[in-house]
């Protein structure tokens, strides 16, 4: 891989519940060539959201959305970092 580091952007595209999604999965598999990728700002506590529709990283189900996320960008030979 290349040595250039994908600076995260809000895309502020997160489901009911800040659960990351398929349109985020897209998004940043797309960019998997770009080196490693940071992800959007993501809150790790309902007290800590700082953007409407950004994704969280506290419920079950923003894990598992996280994990499609990361699987789907190493599959297509990425790296990505949650941040």
């Amino acid at each position: 891989p290349n040595r250039i580091v994908m600076a995260p952007l809000p895309r502020t595209r997160a489901s009911e519940g800040r659960v990351p999604n398929q349109m985020m999965a897209d998004y940043y598999v797309q960019r998997a060539g770009a080196g490693l990728i940071l992800s959007e700002a993501t809150a790790v506590d309902p007290m800590g959201v700082g953007y409407p529709d950004t994704p969280g990283i506290w419920s079950p189900d923003q894990v598992a959305g996280w994990k499609h996320i990361t699987g789907a960008v190493h599959q297509a030979g990425g790296r990505i970092m949650l941040q």
